[in-house]
């Protein structure tokens, strides 16, 4: 059986106090003290004595400051390792929200815009004048490009409003923030708001 950090200690401090009674500086102290009055003799041993029981437990306190300040230094690398980790698995998340909000296609300029709503209007059988932008405003921060727009219709089947959503949803990445409707006879009228995420660059 191993022996314990502590019993090695203290072989190896008797060890080093019995070397130390035998060194030549030891005996010639001695030597010194004994020419001394028996008063300061019996002061000076019992000093000796009074410093060699502290040496043990100064070791073992300067073992213990040692293992404080390790562990002070483990525990403050552990916590920067768990917040870099945390950090990651952050920029991880907002990496996926980002791919899945910005969009492969630029929606253009207000005028693109107005005239990929014409040719909706022509790809669908839709009036002109039942489509129309009426608000929009683009912003961009970086690459990043935002675009925030109204459009308003009006008189269309349940059918065409579904395939202009999902012309806007599905194949140009818009996301929808409200939706107004009235209910005709037959028909639907209102205005759709969205905003639309695509990188600097992206072709409509």
């Amino acid at each position: 059986m191993r022996e314990s950090l502590f019993k090695k200690l203290d072989k190896a401090i008797f060890k080093a106090i019995d070397n130390l009674k035998l060194s030549p500086q030891f005996n010639q102290a001695a030597s010194s003290l004994e020419g001394l009055p028996d008063e300061y003799q019996k002061v000076a041993n019992q000093g000796i004595t009074y410093l060699i029981t502290a040496i043990p437990f100064l070791i073992l306190l300067i073992f213990f400051i040692i293992n404080l300040s390790v562990r002070s230094r483990i525990t403050a690398k552990e916590e920067l390792i768990e917040k870099i980790a945390q950090m990651n698995e952050s920029q991880a998340k907002v990496s996926r929200i980002g791919d899945n909000l910005v969009s492969s296609m630029s929606l253009g300029s207000q005028t693109s815009l107005n005239k990929q709503l014409s040719d909706l209007s022509s790809q669908f059988s839709i009036e002109s004048s039942a489509l129309a932008l009426k608000d929009y405003s683009q912003s961009a921060s970086g690459s990043l490009k935002k675009t925030q727009a109204t459009i308003r219709f009006k008189k269309l089947s349940t059918n065409k409003l579904s395939a202009l959503l999902q012309e806007f949803v599905i194949k140009k990445g818009v996301r929808v923030q409200k939706i107004n409707l009235k209910k005709g006879s037959e028909t639907l009228s209102g205005e759709i708001e969205f905003y639309h995420f695509a990188r600097a660059g992206n072709t409509p």
